[in-house]
Parts: structure tokens; sequence; C-alpha cells
């Protein structure tokens, strides 16, 4: 069987790494194309497959994009990438709901069945609910019905989903993973040592872009609250640089930040820490608890789904904004990590990369009505 999928995940971007995992361990024959909708990006910035890939840039920049989509030349522009390289392929596949506007016109155009992964509704903070790409993202997600199927990265995005329109077409969930062969236990003394870190001592670790919802300004007051600890912090600070400016000396000191770390060395960081931090306010799935947990690192996040469901054991945050609450439940971790650690030995089996693949080709094969192929 052979599948298309379009995709506008960057390969160091959760969806791009969803896109990556499914192209190095499934068994069905994937061509690729990978679409740039808001910005100037190149084809090296996308996962590739061995049998095609090619790649389209849709506009350089936010504005013109969503002019395109508003007037209906996004999704044509699309499909017209996609024509040639779908005429032989059985399905098409749609890596993030951003795409889903186009799916009644791929569909019309190369009559093959269209099914997309949804991984989160958008998250918006108070001041920005009128946001032009909440519009962008709500359009998309009320023509969820023009699909043959949906598949959702966790019960909480369904909900979340469910809750915004009235959802007609057969859907499945379909919990995410990582790499196992990527994701893995390094000794500390050798992850430490091949990252020029302090071999003795306590480090935690912050990892993945500074948005807004996920409240790595939270993580740095926290120090404030913690003694004899240090941070190190995976990824440029942007929407908490203010809050990081504003820190007194000797705080800045404890912190260590690394930016444009690549995939590889990202296990090192993990395992090198003796806590990762993650009080996100939101999320549709959360890809670097598993991280983290695979190389064995024990987790301080959200008491809230889905965090507190990929991640069912530890000490939780009932108020991530609270830095205070946060270093308590750091604290806890690190007088039970032997505990915790125990614990995360039913994520790998819960998370194994071949059950991912199966259930995930599975409703690809039914969606394509070739249950049997």
């Amino acid at each position: 069987m052979k599948v298309l999928i379009i995709n506008i995940g960057p390969s160091r971007s959760g969806v791009g790494n969803y896109v990556k995992l499914i192209l190095k361990y499934g068994r069905l024959d994937y061509d690729v194309l990978n679409v740039s909708l808001f910005g100037r990006r190149s084809p090296a910035d996308y996962p590739s497959s061995v049998e095609h890939t090619s790649y389209i840039s849709i506009s350089s920049n936010p504005v013109e994009g969503l002019i395109k989509y508003y007037f209906g030349f996004m999704s044509r522009e699309i499909t017209s990438g996609a024509e040639d390289m779908g005429r032989d392929a059985d399905l098409i596949f749609l890596s993030q709901q951003d795409l889903i506007g186009a799916a009644a016109l791929i569909r019309k155009r190369l009559g093959r069945p269209v099914v997309a992964t949804i991984h989160d509704v958008g998250i918006f903070r108070g001041k920005y609910l009128l946001h032009p790409y909440r519009f962008f993202i709500d359009s998309n997600l009320r023509r969820v019905n023009d699909l043959s199927m949906v598949f959702f990265d966790s019960e909480k995005t369904e909900q979340d989903v469910m809750r915004k329109v009235d959802l007609r077409v057969p859907h499945r969930v379909i919990e995410l993973t990582v790499d196992p062969q990527l994701f893995r236990p390094i000794p500390r003394s050798e992850a430490r040592e091949k990252l020029d870190l302090p071999l003795e001592g306590t480090l935690l670790l912050s990892v993945g872009k500074d948005g807004y919802v996920k409240n790595i300004r939270t993580v740095l007051r926290s120090l404030a609250f913690l003694d004899n600890v240090k941070l190190v912090r995976v990824g440029k600070l942007e929407n908490s640089l203010r809050v990081y400016r504003s820190l007194p000396q000797d705080i800045r000191e404890r912190i260590l930040i690394r930016e444009d770390v690549p995939d590889e060395l990202l296990p090192y960081y993990y395992s090198a820490a003796d806590a990762f931090l993650f009080p996100s306010l939101a999320e549709g799935f959360g890809l670097e608890l598993l991280e983290a947990a695979f190389c064995g690192t024990p987790v301080v996040t959200t008491h809230a789904p889905p965090m507190n469901d990929i991640i069912p054991v530890g000490h939780f945050v009932k108020d991530p904004m609270d830095p205070k609450k946060l270093a308590e439940a750091v604290r806890l971790t690190l007088r039970d990590r032997d505990d915790i650690l125990e614990s995360y030995g039913s994520l790998r089996r819960r998370f194994d990369v071949e059950r991912f693949i199966r259930n995930f080709e599975g409703g690809i094969l039914e969606a394509s009505g070739l249950k049997d192929g």
C-alpha cells in the first residue's frame, strides 16, 4: 500500500518527529510532500522518505499565508503540489490539523481517502483570544468531517475537539511515542562529561520551545526556592527572556543556556539531569515527557491531562504558575528519584514503537478499505 504524507512539521518539531518515526519504523510505502505554510524554510528542514520527497512553500510570512487561506489559494496550492505524487497513492495522510482545510479539495482532485492527525486545538493566552491564527485553527477544525478518518494523539485532544465540533467521521486515539533507539539511558557521568557540564552537584533540565504555554518563566523563578542546584536550559529563551534578565545575578549564574542542540545530543542532556521540569499550562501530548522518562530521568510536570496521563506516577504541580510549589515538587522528586524511575518501567511497554506503528497503520488500512492489505 502506498501512502502520500503531506507534512508541515520541520524535522526538529513534535510533528516532524512524528513523521520521522512513521518513516523509520512503518511498513507501508510512504512518499512525503513537505509544505511550508507560514515562513521561510528550505527542503533540508523537513523529514524525507526513502521513496520520494518533494517540497513546496505556500508563503514567506504569516500574513501572506493567512490571506491565501482566506481566499482558498492555500488549499489549491497544496492540492496542486500533491497531484503528481498522489496519483499512485492509495491514501493521503495529513500530518497535522492545519492541513485539514485542504482535505475536501484533495479528495475531489485525487479521488483518494484523506486522513489526518490532530495534535491539539491551539492554545492561546487570554489577551490573544482574537489572534488571527486562532481563526485559522478553528476554521480547519470545523472541516474535520471532510476527512475519511481522524486520529488524535491523546484522549485529551479528542475531548477538546469534540467540544468544538460535531465529529461525524470515524476516529481513534493513537498515542504518540519517541524513538527508543535515540532516547535511552546514558550513564550520568558520561553524559555530563560529553556535554561539558559539572560532574558533581544537582542539575535540573528544561527542554523545548519557550512559548507562553510551556511556562519556562516559572521554571526560572523556581530557582529562588531551590538551593545548591543548577538549571540547564536547552533552547533559546524568548517568552521568558524578560524574566531571566530580572533575576538576581546569583540565580542567573546557576542557569546554563544551550541553544541549537541537535537531536542526537538530547539523550545526553536528559541523562545528565537529576530531574526534568515540564510545568506546561496545556498540551496536546507532550513528547518531552517520554523523552525524559525513556532516558531514565524523573519528570516534574503539571497535575492535569494529558501530562499526568502520560506520566502517571510522581510529584505533580497543581498550580504550575507557582514557582514555590514547583520547587517543592522538585525537592520531593529528587528525594524519591529511585522509586519514581522504577515505576517508569511500564511506560516503555505502553508507548512501544511497534504498537504505535501497528495502531497507526491499522487505522490507515481501515480508512483505505484495505484492511487485509
